[in-house]
């Protein structure tokens, strides 16, 4: 697993792959046309991935958030007053907490399964 904390997170026209499992938690995360890849390689023994935000999340254009992985990946995303998508967020379970505002654009979509 790579547990990351980060402050700010700003994405443009970038692909980050993580293989394996992720735990992400990021103050403001911003992606401009761009891709997180999280790849579980079919390997059960692979840990649930986490992307945990705060503050701010923009995704703009055809911005992805995408886990491959065998168990599930949550997209938690709390204490942010305006959530705005352009882009894509899929995930086992996409979590929205103490959020005033979710506007989701006509080229935007959130996928749970």
């Amino acid at each position: 697993m790579l547990p990351t904390l980060v402050e700010e997170l700003l994405m443009s026209e970038s692909v980050i792959k993580v293989y394996g499992a992720l735990r992400m938690s990021v103050k403001m995360f911003l992606m401009w046309n761009s891709t997180m890849l999280i790849d579980g390689g079919g390997d059960a023994n692979v840990e649930t991935s986490l992307v945990e935000a705060s503050n701010l999340v923009v995704l703009r254009e055809s911005s992805i958030i995408h886990s491959n992985a065998n168990l599930e990946f949550m997209d938690k995303i709390c204490r942010v007053e305006d959530i705005l998508v352009e882009g894509s967020i899929e995930g086992s379970v996409v979590h929205f907490h103490r959020a005033r505002t979710i506007a989701i654009d006509s080229l935007g979509a959130i996928s749970a399964s």
